[in-house]
């Protein structure tokens, strides 16, 4: 049984050594035919050698009995014969394999060559992409110097238009300086009661001449407003201090005749005051109308005044009844 099989391995091995000996005469043999040959002569000498020696050894045998080979002489002829096939495939797998055996280190060496290649092409797409970033991060840096240029540029112009907007402004302050001064003059330095009614008759003319009831109205409520918070909150600075840039009271009280004269008649002095503008650092200033706050420890002094401040929110709140 061993016999058969390993005579069929040895008649694959023989089939596939004449394959490759076909491709060896045509020139189309590869480095995998002189491996797949290298193989066999390593299995024809190695396990096939002793598979061969093992069955010849055993067809050798003597029964002491009879002093006779024990196995027939068919299966010593056939043990023979597949000796002989092996001797005859090793020799054939030896002389394919040293004809053919050059076709690995020449794949070996190609390999290698290739390998060389591959790396040299890495090499250089790294340094194109090396100079890639190079070139783009010279772009970037030359594009933000542009704009840094640029914003530089425009800051510049931007604080010579503030710097000539803060100086419009200061001749704006001062010519509405000297009117508002006028404006003082011309109502005097009564407050009260008395001055207060002076100012309500004066808006009421300018109103009757110029404006509408309902501009008359709403200037009235945004007195209104700045009394409710004196009253309320007298210590808060911030309730007694109007500024005069403010838009509602441009608006709604300055540009009507009376409407400062109330804030006079309750004793609000206009107050000119100067500060560093941050954009130009430049000196500017704003006018605000001021109503101070009399010392608490003068008890009397403090009493009478918010009485007056209660006064001038309790008529004004009636005036506005007599409007609606």
């Amino acid at each position: 049984m061993e016999v058969v099989k390993t005579k069929k391995k040895l008649e694959a091995i023989q089939s596939s050594l004449a394959n490759i000996e076909n491709r060896v005469k045509d020139k189309s043999s590869t480095a995998n035919d002189a491996r797949e040959a290298l193989q066999f002569r390593t299995d024809l000498n190695g396990k096939y050698l002793e598979i061969s020696e093992r069955l010849l050894k055993r067809g050798r045998k003597i029964d002491p009995d009879t002093n006779k080979p024990i196995y027939s002489e068919k299966f010593i002829e056939n043990v023979t014969d597949l000796s002989e096939l092996r001797i005859s495939l090793l020799e054939k797998a030896i002389a394919i394999h040293n004809e053919i055996g050059d076709l690995v280190d020449k794949e070996k060496a190609e390999l290698a060559e290739k390998a060389e290649r591959d790396r040299i092409a890495q090499e250089e797409e790294e340094q194109m992409l090396e100079e890639e970033k190079r070139i783009q991060k010279t772009a970037l840096a030359e594009k933000q110097r542009l704009e840094a240029e640029k914003i530089a540029k425009q800051r510049e112009k931007e604080l010579k238009e503030a710097a000539k907007l803060v100086a419009t402004k200061m001749t704006d302050v001062e010519r509405f300086l000297e009117m508002e001064n006028a404006r003082c003059e011309a109502f005097g330095s009564k407050t009260g009661p008395e001055a207060l009614e002076d100012a309500l008759g004066m808006l009421r003319t300018a109103v009757l001449d110029h404006r509408s009831p309902t501009a008359h109205l709403n200037l009235l409520k945004v007195l209104q407003g700045y009394f409710q918070n004196i009253v309320k909150l007298p210590d808060r600075k911030e309730f007694r201090r109007i500024n005069v840039e403010n838009e509602k009271f441009r608006n709604e009280i300055l540009s009507i005749s009376g409407g400062c004269e109330v804030l006079l008649a309750a004793s609000f002095k206009l107050s000119l005051e100067k500060y560093k503008e941050e954009t130009t650092n430049a000196d500017v200033k704003q006018l605000f109308y001021v109503l101070e706050e009399p010392p608490l420890e003068d008890l009397d002094e403090w009493s009478e005044w918010y009485r007056v401040q209660k006064l001038f929110l309790d008529r004004i709140s009636k005036e506005i009844q007599l409007c609606q």
